[in-house]
């Protein structure tokens, strides 16, 4: 009887960890902010070249944008695990991501028209 307690007991705790685990994310206004730093670095980074060859296509300087991701993470005070970790929350709950998307937009409709981006 003891046993099949403790084994109840164990169950019910080992579920729990992985409940709380799985919900463990990066709130959402604070994903909005984020993401929004990093779609302004990913931009910002097609506008680095590292040669003087002009091209149509944008390209992307890798190592800048490494080097800005590491920035905004360490500016939040974020791992890149807990980013990672939040990432694959937000790709199981889409209708959450979508929240943050439409959060963002409107404030990257703002930095268009602050700076006449066409």
């Amino acid at each position: 009887m003891k046993k099949a307690a403790l084994f109840i007991a164990f169950l019910l705790v080992a579920c729990s960890c992985k409940q709380k685990q799985a919900d463990d994310h990066i709130s959402s206004p604070l994903m909005t902010k984020i993401l929004f730093d990093i779609q302004v670095a990913e931009t910002y980074s097609t506008m680095l070249r590292k040669d003087s060859i002009p091209t149509n296509t944008p390209i992307r300087n890798t190592d800048s944008l490494a080097h800005y991701y590491k920035t905004i993470l360490a500016h939040y005070k974020i791992t890149e695990k807990v980013f990672d970790n939040s990432l694959l929350w937000y790709r199981a709950h889409p209708e959450q991501l979508d929240s943050v998307y439409t959060h963002m937009l409107p404030m990257l409709a703002n930095l268009e028209s602050r700076y006449n981006v066409k």
